[in-house]
């Protein structure tokens, strides 16, 4: 069968989610078409970008029933018309979108079912709604017991929990490291927002221990490696950063950052409400906040399987394909 699988351009977090959920829908022999805007490389077919231009923009938000569908935007409406025109011919089963709600109703109005992938966060404005409503079924990468998003809840017919998805595949090694994850881009979580770097500071206070970054302006193409042989984490919130250091199941320390509809805080809140990692809130300005974080994070017992990584992109594609054959 023919699947769709929509991934939105901010971050790095829903292409790689999509990868690894692709990979497993093709493994059981579907075809998978990735649509987006900066696919990085990635096969598939790249959209026009709606976000930039000369021209000004114009009720961006459709008077608050959408969140970009900005009027007479070449770009948005060239975007539309591809998936439409793509949608027409290839008639695809189901479409993942991952994440838009004006894609979403697209969908829904071309007769197409759609899994769409939830976000941590306060999702309860109107077009989030919108999004809810007209998804055919919801696919919460996040375990069962945690509810870091309660506007799901009215949809709780819909919603599937997946546990965190992770493409890594690592065997522990010896501990050698700490390591200091940072965001992509513009999902840099703040943890650079001193004059100081972080890492000097954990340096400074966890001095038998090396410390190393990985992120946005030490970027890793692959962070298994890295977290395989970690003694403790300090990350940002993201959600692909949650899913990958449960999967490793290393100690941390997460410090949420500021995100559009606070997901990062979300999220951060229900790893604490668990006991399932150390969360700052808000980040420490003193640098002896960090050791006592760092600590605590190393002295608590792991649970991190109830995460739920473990064959979580399988679940993933049973909901696609269980949504497709319907």
């Amino acid at each position: 069968m023919v699947i769709g699988y929509y991934v939105h351009h901010h971050g790095a977090g829903h292409l790689t989610r999509a990868r690894v959920i692709a990979s497993v829908l093709r493994a059981r022999g579907h075809e998978v078409v990735l649509l987006g805007s900066d696919l990085r490389g990635t096969a598939g077919i790249t959209l026009s970008r709606d976000n930039d231009g000369p021209q000004s923009f114009t009720d961006t938000d459709a008077s608050g029933a959408l969140h970009w569908a900005p009027l007479r935007h070449p770009g948005f409406s060239a975007r539309m018309e591809t998936i439409a025109a793509w949608v027409k011919q290839h008639r695809p089963s189901v479409v993942v979108v991952d994440v838009s709600v004006e894609v979403v109703a697209l969908l829904r109005l071309l007769g197409i079912p759609t899994v769409v992938v939830a976000q941590p966060g306060d999702r309860s404005d109107e077009p989030h709604t919108l999004a809810y409503r007209c998804a055919t079924a919801i696919l919460a990468p996040w375990p069962a017991e945690a509810d870091p998003c309660p506007a799901l809840l009215p949809f709780v017919h819909k919603v599937r929990h997946t546990g965190g998805i992770s493409g890594l595949q690592v065997h522990k090694r010896t501990p050698r490291v700490g390591v200091v994850l940072d965001g992509r881009g513009d999902e840099s979580n703040g943890l650079r927002v001193r004059a100081k770097p972080l890492v000097s500071d954990l340096s400074e206070q966890v001095p038998h221990m090396r410390w190393v970054e990985a992120g946005a302006q030490r970027w890793v193409k692959e962070i298994g490696p890295l977290l395989a042989e970690a003694h403790v984490v300090v990350s940002h919130c993201g959600q692909n950063a949650v899913a990958d250091i449960a999967a490793t199941d290393v100690p941390a320390v997460f410090a949420p950052s500021p995100r559009p509809h606070a997901e990062q805080v979300h999220l951060g809140a229900e790893l604490a409400r668990l006991e399932l990692a150390t969360v700052a809130f808000p980040r420490p300005e003193l640098p002896s906040g960090w050791s006592s974080l760092v600590e605590d994070a190393m002295h608590r017992t792991s649970e991190w399987a109830r995460w739920g990584t473990d064959s979580a992109p399988s679940r993933a594609a049973d909901l696609i394909e269980g949504i497709a054959l319907a």
